[in-house]
């Protein structure tokens, strides 16, 4: 075989000389435009040289149009010439025939682009200084490979050159195409880092099938004159291209496979009726990776958790898991694991508050362990019934199946547990989006609201309607599609107002709003012996409102009427299920440091709001929760980061009494960036604690102290 090597690479020789040839022509082509047009040649600060850019772009394309020379008159000019025959006369199988003349292309190829890009640095340092053509080496060999591996495939097809030719750039074409959508809808990300690597690498995984089915027509073939050889180079293609996708599918999956233990970012979002199963997001990084802005490679170091994946410098890990779990948290036990789209909307999982049924927005089938463009949206929904461990609905919704680009987020189950509601955002500028309501099997989906201006929606806590606040319009929304119901409307809001729907009460009689509105402080002062009169910034005026369900009664309160402190800013509001009573916890002051925090409460009958205590509470608590079948009210301090809190814990009954938690002061930590927390059926306190990658899911106890690691 050796002989037979060193004749291919003698023949060669007129691809070396080509690839000297097209490098001195292209050096000496940049000088001749560069001179006529001196505009394309300047680099204007900040700006990139044009002419030099194109230089180097055609640097990166020539190497593997050396490949496609080489590769497509491997076999071809064997038949045009008509040498077969005293090819296959030799004293050697086919199969070392073939081995020995793929080798000696690949030499060639090799030889050629080195030799044209180690003249290309030494003439054209300016094209390599604008572009790091280094950088791109190893995506550019195994382009390089790829493209060989398809022309040695068309070539053992064809007996003539030309059409070899021709059949590779189509072939190759065709493979592009493929694989860019693989990478770019389908989201098969291999490294996420940018598409030369990711496409580059794609290629060279489907050119040991492109060989294989060569290696098939040439030692089947009968002197490649009939059509046998399509009879196996075909189906080998076609075989090993599905093995490839097979393993590399399989591989992926592997990586990205769910491991509780390894389990290092936890976002939760829903929780059912008294906490009895918990619905959450996590997050794990078998091997983290980063890579430099630059591109010259990437090396092994930790995932930086606090920057997560913003700015150039960190893209974020080679693979990264991604799983929505619904946990049971009597026994830690995970009841549904599914698996989420990478960047996919994280809101889009939702338990029912009987904890009967969960359900999840899930991205499209196949290999989506990356995610991009239209393969990171979420555009299914999947419903599993816990009980049973069975999937009741899994599917494109029918009123959304003629939409192309939306996702869907914001899952939440009416009170029952009969209809689930979602967020549809469509992707296209000119697209609206809208509320829609389907039940658990999938059936009767259809839209509530279309293109509405929802700050916030809920379902009533006691009946299947739909709360919403639509363009500053409070409606109640059925499932069954009748007509909305405008309840009410505060008019037309001041400029710099906001208004959200902050809760609604456990018997489904009052809906809870929060009304904040900007105001231009104005100060007197003194200025060389005259008073003159100066704006000191903005600050927000606080109303909160409540309306009835059937719209019968509205009640407002601001600092101007109704019982609210002179100068209150940032209400946190909780329900009572005892009378009901609301609670707002109402910070005084404009001065956000030195800001103190007041507690009210309002009870049906009572005309204004009522001071509960004089106690000082923490300035910005990261829980605010009432203890079920109780009228305590917990309001848990949150230091921020790297500090350490003023204010202990406290329960708060609606007379006033405050009784501290010293137990839980050192049991439960806050995770900074989730204060997530819950009471669960027993009255344990469900907090998310620590900062990545060291996130759990604790249980405490508020009166003993004991505190519990529920998961991972």
């Amino acid at each position: 075989m050796k002989p037979l090597f060193l004749k291919e690479v003698r023949q060669g020789r007129p691809l070396l000389i080509f690839s000297l040839v097209v490098a001195l022509l292209l050096a000496a082509g940049k000088a001749v435009v560069g001179r006529a047009f001196p505009g394309l040649g300047y680099e204007r600060y900040g700006e990139i040289n044009p002419l030099s850019v194109t230089v180097a772009m055609v640097m990166l394309a020539t190497p593997l149009l050396l490949a496609l020379f080489a590769g497509a008159g491997l076999f071809a000019a064997e038949a045009d010439h008509g040498t077969v025959p005293i090819l296959f006369a030799l004293p050697l199988s086919r199969r070392r025939i073939w081995l020995g003349k793929v080798l000696a292309g690949l030499a060639l190829t090799a030889i050629g682009s080195a030799l044209f890009l180690a003249i290309g640095a030494l003439l054209l340092p300016d094209a390599f200084r604008t572009l790091p053509i280094p950088a791109y080496l190893p995506e550019l060999c195994l382009a390089m490979v790829s493209v060989f591996a398809a022309a040695a495939f068309v070539s053992a097809l064809t007996p003539y050159v030309v059409a070899s030719f021709v059949g590779t750039i189509c072939l190759a074409t065709a493979l592009g195409l493929g694989l860019g959508l693989l990478w770019g809808q389908a989201g098969a990300l291999l490294f996420g880092y940018n598409p030369a690597t990711d496409v580059a690498l794609w290629g060279f995984l489907v050119a040991p099938a492109l060989l294989v089915a060569s290696a098939l027509a040439v030692t089947r073939g009968e002197l490649l004159q009939s059509a046998r050889k399509l009879l196996f180079a075909g189906p080998a293609l076609v075989a090993g291209l599905v093995v490839t996708m097979a393993v590399v599918s399989g591989a992926a999956r592997y990586a990205t496979r769910y491991q509780r233990d390894r389990v290092q970012s936890i976002s939760a979002f829903s929780a059912s009726r008294a906490a009895a199963v918990l619905a959450l997001t996590t997050h794990g990084d078998p091997v983290p990776l980063q890579r430099d802005e630059v591109g010259k490679g990437w090396e092994r170091r930790p995932f930086n958790w606090e920057q997560g994946q913003m700015g150039d410098l960190v893209r974020g890990p080679l693979y990264r898991s991604n799983y929505q779990v619904v946990l049971d948290l009597h026994t830690g036990r995970e009841l549904w694991v599914h698996r989420r789209p990478f960047g996919g909307e994280p809101e889009g999982l939702a338990c029912s508050p009987d904890g009967r049924l969960a359900a999840a927005a899930a991205g499209p089938a196949g290999l989506t362990w990356g995610g991009r463009l239209g393969g990171r949206l979420a555009q299914r929904v999947v419903v599993v019934d816990l009980r049973e461990g069975k999937t009741r609905y899994a599917g494109i919704p029918e009123a959304l199946r003629r939409q192309q680009l939306f996702a869907i987020a914001e899952l939440k189950w009416s009170a029952g547990g009969e209809h689930l509601a979602f967020m549809a955002y469509y992707s296209a500028p000119s697209g609206p989006y809208g509320l829609y309501v389907m039940r658990p099997d999938g059936s009767s989906a259809g839209a509530l609201a279309a293109m509405p201006a929802f700050g916030q929606w809920a379902w009533s806590p006691t009946e299947e309607v739909i709360y919403a606040l639509d363009r500053a319009r409070l409606r109640r929304f059925h499932p069954d599609g009748r007509p909305a119901q405008a309840l009410w409307s505060p008019g037309p809001l001041p400029e710099g107002a906001a208004l959200s729907l902050a809760g609604i009460s456990p018997d489904g009689r009052w809906v809870a709003l929060v009304e904040t509105r900007e105001a231009t402080r104005q100060v007197t002062k003194r200025v060389r012996g005259l008073l003159m009169e100066q704006e000191e910034g903005y600050t927000e005026r606080l109303v909160i409102h409540l309306v009835r369900s059937d719209g019968g009664e509205h009640l407002t309160w601001s600092s101007a009427a109704g019982g609210l402190p002179e100068d209150s800013q940032q209400a946190k509001l909780a329900w009572s299920s005892e009378g009901p009573t609301l609670f707002a916890l109402v910070g005084v002051g404009t001065d956000r440091a030195h800001q103190r925090r007041q507690l009210v409460r309002w009870q049906p009958g009572e005309p204004s709001l009522a001071r509960v205590t004089e106690v000082e509470f923490p300035p910005d608590p990261a829980a605010l929760l009432v203890r079920p079948e109780s009228d305590e009210l917990l309001i848990w301090p949150h230091p921020g980061w790297g500090q350490r809190a003023r204010h202990g814990a406290m329960l708060v009954d609606n007379r006033g009494r405050v009784r501290p938690v010293p137990s839980a002061a050192t049991a439960v930590q806050f995770a900074d960036e989730n204060r997530f927390a819950c009471f669960d059926d027993s009255g344990r306190l469900i907090t998310i604690a620590g900062s990545p990658p060291h996130q759990i899911v604790k249980a405490t106890n508020l009166e003993t102290g004991e505190t519990n690691q529920l998961y991972p």
